[in-house]
């Protein structure tokens, strides 16, 4: 229903302005966008504070991130560090547990981690954490290098969220699993992670540029 029914499109088409100006014109848009559910008080529910880079994520990655209802209650919304996407990759301490959900299965693929790698904050680093106010039909941007997430839904109310990843088309990564999740995997499918959200006409034209390099290579 998530994925068929429109609602992610129609998300998508209110905020291509704004994709574009962080990302530029050449985007590609997470296929198969994720839906959270986060019940009070169920610390299973949450990925708890971590960096989406930890996991293979690319620094030219966004994750647009938005609530599916009113978020009514202090705790029940997204924590932020601010400035932790300037501290390099080296810059936060990290732990690392096993979740007993197996690489590649479908619980993992719908967005549930096969080991966690939670950043471990000093305690001045925990009261700087931040609750931005996402109000129903806004969005909350978030760079992959920066430091976000929830422990636990410390209110009374559930969150459902969808949460979309967006990438520049033409970079390359390698600290990053970006590569691998534009093409067919076995993790993927024959589907991969990203499909195209939007190309500039200079992308358009390198492309049959190519191909037609490909077919006289072909014919010669």
């Amino acid at each position: 229903m998530l994925h068929t029914d429109g609602l992610i499109r129609s998300l998508m088409d209110t905020i291509s302005s704004d994709i574009a100006l962080i990302l530029g014109p050449d985007v590609d848009v997470q296929r198969y966008p994720h839906l959270r559910i986060t019940r009070p008080q169920i610390a299973s529910d949450n990925l708890g504070l971590h960096r989406d880079i930890d996991y293979g994520a690319s620094i030219y990655e966004i994750s647009v991130w938005t609530p599916l209802v009113e978020l009514n209650y202090p705790g029940v919304g997204m924590l932020i560090l601010p400035k932790s996407n300037l501290m390099g990759y080296e810059g936060l301490k990290l732990s690392e547990s096993e979740t007993g959900i197996a690489q590649g299965s479908k619980k993992n693929i719908s967005g549930h981690l096969y080991k966690a790698k939670n950043i471990v904050l000093s305690a001045n680093q925990r009261a700087e954490l931040h609750e931005p106010v996402v109000k129903l039909g806004q969005y909350l941007v978030i760079p992959q290098a920066s430091v976000h997430g929830s422990e636990v839904n410390s209110s009374p109310g559930t969150r459902f969220s969808i949460d979309i990843r967006f990438c520049n088309s033409l970079v390359y990564d390698p600290k990053s699993t970006i590569e691998k999740r534009r093409g067919s995997s076995a993790i993927y499918g024959e589907d991969s992670y990203y499909t195209t959200y939007s190309e500039s006409q200079t992308k358009k034209n390198a492309l049959i540029f190519q191909a037609a390099d490909v077919e006289n290579s072909h014919n010669n």
